[in-house]
């Protein structure tokens, strides 16, 4: 288990890196902001979805063609796919932040594209790669949901043997043993894990001379990958989730207990956050919430077991709580950070002027953060409504649309599962969007 848990996270890693950086090279080519930005949204499309929207249309696309997604392939494949987009766009700027001038000076005195690739651009950035591919390589290592679906007798992962040890065969001693040695493997892997790479930078009209407009097919592929897959058969996915009386019947329950799931894990986040601002500027809790990579899902979920949780309530409960803590060291290194950190000065200057931390907390920090904050939980609102990694390990029986879902995928009856998928999305918009409509009470900025 462990040697295909390191083989499939340096593989996907590989080909993550790789592709984004022959995507990086396409998408400098396009200097203008509006252009730019929609193609950004465009190929971040897969990272930004929950697993479950991303592994559903490569299995349609595939069975299609009559292919099995299930596999090392399918795992590989699926990692690649969500993380390509994020890596083309970070390799991107820092080609911009660290190459644009030196670029200029070369292409000026006439080096070819190719030569100022080979004697200056990949030597410079080796090291911001190979910090990247270990990044990577730490994230695919924690991986559970995608060879959940996806992997089997023969792609088992260190995730999948804890999982099988608890769930199915309850050896809780063993899986308490893999646990703790997974546990130590993750810490060792956080240690090295770099905090940021590149900020954007207006450099990027000096990076034309090396640009391949064509390269931008790769991230573009894989979003159009996961677009037209939710797309084929949609009307015979359709009529036969129509002709589905018992799952009908049970929809109203299900989209209930994803709403209170998804709902219940945005407030969380907002509180959180705010706890989190509240303490800050702290940089023990910063440099822990940007070293924790990689919380292992099976982990948290094994800890949550221990604790004997059961009924609905208690369970969906823990549920809200696992996946808030799974989420927060992502959105806090999404944007939280960088929001906190354009306060340190006003902090500074409230208190050398005498306010107090409360004072400051209700009249400085909140007002600037609330907005933000909102969206932010918002965004993990919309996550969590896809889940259902956690949800396996928590929950008895299908209590969500994503659980119902992936059961359907499970059992390879694809054109229910596109059409609770289409569901799900609207769910999760429907939470997204409602939290960005609470970002306007008292998203006001404080005037100076």
């Amino acid at each position: 288990a462990l040697r295909f848990t390191c083989f499939q996270a340096g593989a996907s890693a590989l080909f993550a890196v790789a592709g984004g950086f022959i995507g990086a090279l396409g998408l400098l080519a396009f200097s203008r902001r509006r252009w730019r930005s929609l193609l950004e949204f465009f190929i971040l499309l897969p990272a930004f979805l929950p697993a479950l929207f991303v592994i559903l249309p490569y299995m349609n696309i595939l069975s299609f063609f009559k292919w099995s997604p299930f596999g090392l392939s399918g795992i590989v494949a699926i990692q690649v796919i969500m993380t390509m987009g994020l890596v083309t766009l970070i390799v991107a700027r820092i080609l911009e932040s660290k190459v644009g001038t030196m670029v200029e000076l070369a292409w000026l005195e006439g080096a070819s594209r190719w030569i100022i690739l080979r004697s200056a651009v990949i030597p410079l950035l080796r090291m911001d790669l190979a910090s990247l591919y270990f990044y990577l390589f730490t994230l695919f290592f924690a991986s559970f949901s995608v060879p959940l679906i996806l992997g089997g007798p023969e792609s088992l992962t260190l995730e999948i043997l804890i999982y099988e040890k608890v769930r199915l065969s309850e050896n809780w001693a063993e899986a308490f043993s893999l646990g703790i040695f997974q546990i130590a493997i993750l810490f060792f892997l956080s240690l090295g894990v770099r905090e940021t790479w590149g900020e954007r930078s207006e450099q990027s009209s000096n990076l034309i001379c090396i640009s391949l407009p064509c390269f931008l097919i790769f991230p573009l592929a894989a979003t159009l990958l996961v677009v037209m897959g939710h797309l084929e058969g949609l009307s015979h996915s359709l009529s036969i989730f129509l002709n589905s009386p018992v799952l009908l019947s049970q929809l109203p329950s299900l989209i209930g207990g994803t709403l209170y799931v998804s709902g219940g894990v945005g407030l969380l986040i907002l509180f959180l956050l705010l706890l989190v601002a509240g303490l800050s500027p702290h940089w023990g809790l910063d440099r822990f919430l940007m070293g924790y990579t990689a919380p292992s899902t099976v982990l948290t979920g094994f800890a949550f077991l221990l604790l004997g949780v059961g009924g609905w309530w208690q369970v969906h409960f823990v549920l809200i709580l696992g996946l808030s803590i799974l989420m927060l060291p992502a959105l806090y290194r999404m944007m939280g950070r960088s929001i906190l950190f354009s306060l340190r000065q006003q902090l500074i200057v409230a208190r050398i002027a005498g306010a107090s931390w409360a004072l400051i907390f209700t009249r400085i920090v909140v007002p600037q953060v609330w907005r933000d904050f909102c969206w932010l939980a918002g965004i993990g609102a919309f996550w969590a409504s896809g889940d259902f990694a956690l949800s396996t390990l928590l929950a008895e029986g299908n209590t969500t649309i994503a659980l119902t879902a992936k059961a359907y995928m499970s059992s390879y009856h694809l054109e229910v599962a596109t059409i609770l998928n289409l569901i799900l999305l609207l769910i999760g918009a429907l939470c997204l969007l409602s939290f960005g409509g609470l970002s306007r009470v008292f998203g006001e900025k404080p005037r100076s």
